[in-house]
Order: C-alpha cells, then structure tokens, then sequence
C-alpha cells in the first residue's frame, strides 16, 4: 500500500507537470490494455454493506495524434485548474493503483464459513454455497466422518476445509475471522457433545467470537417448535437430553448479546421436521413467526433459506420458522402430520404472520425483526 509520503511526492509531481503544460497542449488521458480484476463474493451490497467488488483500470497520458481521441472521450485541450483537478483525482486513487496481491485480496469480501459442515444440514449449507460461486469455510470437529472417510463434496472448488468444535471457544477466531458470514450448523451428538454444550454453550461461544471478529451476520439453525413447552413437539424432543429447552436457551442468549450492539446481525432458523427429499424451491417454502406453525421440509431447502438469509436485509435481527406450505398445520397437530407425510387441507388455520414468495426477496419481505 501506497504511504501517505508516496502519495505525497505523486500529487506533487502531477502538480509540476500539469503546470507546465499549456493549454493548447493535446495531451488525453488514455485507457491501458491492462486491466486488473479483484475477485469478490456473490453478495448483495445491500446485505452487509460492502462492496460488491471492484475492476480497477490503470491509465496513463498518451499523445493524441490528431488532437481527438475517440476512445476516452476526453476533449484534447484542457485548461491547467482541468489538469490540477486531474492530478488531485489520481493523487486520491493512489492507494487502488498501489494494490499489490496481498493488498488485493485483502480488500475483498471473505468466505462464508458454516460450522458443523460434517452433518446433513452443514454439508448441504456448504454445497448450496459452493454451487453459488460462494467460497466456503467447511468447519467439523474432524476431517473425517466417524468410519474413517475423508469428509467430501460433490466439488472441491472455492471450499477450504478446517477444523474446530464450537464446545472448545479457543478453537473458533482462527475460522471466524474475516468471514463475511458465519452458519451454525452444529448439533448435539455422541461425538460431538451434549445439548447443553453444543446448543446452549456452542451458540453463546459462536456468537461471542463472531462479535469480536465483528462478523457482519450470524446465522443459527435452531428447531420449530422450540418456544412453546407446552406443545407436544417440544416435549417429546425435550426427552432427548433436554435439546428443546438448552436450544431456546441458546436463542434467547444470543439474542441478548445482540441487542447490546448494532455493528452486527443475527438471523435464527427454526425449521419443521427434517426430511432428506430432494430441494423444492422458494415457491414451496412458507415462513411464519411466533412458532404457531411447523411442518415438514428437505434440509436442502433449510440450507438455501440459511444462506439466502445472510443476503436480505429483511432477515437481519429476527428468528423464522421454515416449511412446505403443503405440509403446514398448528403446532398443536403436526406431529401426528408429519409421522403420516400428510399435507395441508383448505381448512388449515392462518395466523396472519405466514410469508411466501416466488423469489428469496418476497419470501423475506413479510418478516419482522425480533423486538
């Protein structure tokens, strides 16, 4: 990068030199062949503020033969206040032209780095990713699945895989840092540890490091179903280790240590009954909020509502439950929906809080923030 000396000494020299150039001079300012692309994520600007990236052409002063230059568009006779307000231009555009390879990958968005990327709803986080032209940060407790195979995808480009245990807090900055956003995918496990330590504890350290790192958002896979106790759901779940109440535990956690600042955001997904079908799209998916309805969905279409989240603007700072629309029902009945595969008759209850769409942005668009 250019030092402030150095951009100094170039405004100085553009100075000296428009000043001697008189104003019949037919000088222009012409385009290089060379140009100098920056890589950069497939990110709305809108999502996280950022630049969506750059091409950066060099330029230089060329003689024009015959006083008009049909390429820069730049009349050939300019006065010397039109060469000083050139050289000022330059001189502030010092820092672009100064970008070496560090410096340019340094100045573009980061990865996306989904956590727990070993299990189901990880991987296909990361394959949804991958398939978007996103680069990816597969993070799991180990590289290998617990037969001894290497962990794998369907491709290998723009994913770098690592490891970390969102139980072991020591072990997250190095995978967090610079991301440009950050899933939680993990869940409990034999191996991988208790409710409390993964859904409860594993959140609260996730979230800390991505405060620290100053992560522009946080996306956390939780469970429909998780704030009403008194739904059959959550007490047939809650008999396995407590994982309903350490989950809602683990929500409301992070959603107080997000309320306490507004560099960062959060977005919580609370999908219905998991299922391994392939993905059906945007247009079959319903979203809801207050946790009055569920239902059942492919964890393909649970990682496409994960990643498309991070881009809306409209899903900063708020917690969603996702499903097909065909297979919603109340809470109070979709457990015995869900067992039997039925779907959604006409008579099935609206709430007034139900939101579809035939694309990511309509999906989005009827949802409020979390107070």
């Amino acid at each position: 990068m250019m030092s402030a000396c150095g951009r100094q000494w170039l405004l100085g020299l553009i100075l000296t030199v428009g000043s001697s150039i008189k104003p019949s001079s037919a000088w222009v300012i012409g385009p290089t062949a060379a140009r100098s692309h920056v890589t950069h994520r497939q990110q709305r600007a809108t999502a996280t503020g950022r630049s969506s990236g750059s091409s950066i052409t060099t330029m230089r002063a060329t003689p024009s033969p015959g006083g008009d230059d049909d390429t820069a568009g730049i009349p050939a006779s300019m006065s010397r206040g039109e060469w000083l307000r050139v050289g000022a231009s330059l001189a502030a555009m010092a820092p672009v032209f100064a970008l070496g390879k560090e410096d340019a990958s340094a100045a573009t968005s980061s990865d996306v780095t989904v956590l727990g990327a070993g299990g189901k709803t990880g991987r296909e986080c990361v394959e949804y990713l991958a398939s978007k032209g996103t680069g990816v940060r597969a993070v799991a407790r180990s590289l290998t699945n617990k037969e001894g195979e290497p962990l794998a995808f369907t491709t290998t480009k723009g994913i770098t895989m690592e490891t970390a245990d969102v139980t072991v807090p020591s072990s997250l900055p190095g995978v967090i840092k610079g991301a440009s956003a950050v899933i939680f995918a993990s869940s409990a496990s034999k191996q991988g540890g208790s409710a409390k330590a993964v859904d409860y504890e594993g959140v609260v350290n996730v979230a800390k490091a991505c405060l620290e790192a100053k992560v522009p958002r946080l996306v956390v896979v939780s469970s429909g179903g998780v704030a009403t106790p008194e739904s059959s759901i959550y007490k047939f779940l809650n008999l396995f280790g407590e994982i309903m109440s350490w989950k809602i535990q683990g929500e409301d956690q992070l959603r107080s240590m997000y309320a306490a600042q507004d560099v960062c955001h959060y977005t919580i997904v609370r999908p219905g009954g998991l299922t391994l079908d392939p993905p059906r799209g945007v247009g079959a998916i319903e979203l809801n909020q207050g946790d009055t309805k569920s239902g059942r969905i492919a964890r393909a279409d649970v990682a496409r509502v994960c990643v498309e989240s991070i881009y809306s603007r409209n899903a900063e700072d708020c917690t969603l439950e996702c499903y097909y629309k065909d297979t919603a029902k109340p809470l109070a009945a979709v457990g015995v929906s869900n067992i039997l595969k039925q779907k959604t008759d006409d008579t099935a209850k609206s709430f007034g809080t139900e939101s579809t769409g035939d694309t990511w942005d309509a999906l989005f668009s009827g949802l409020k923030h979390d107070a």
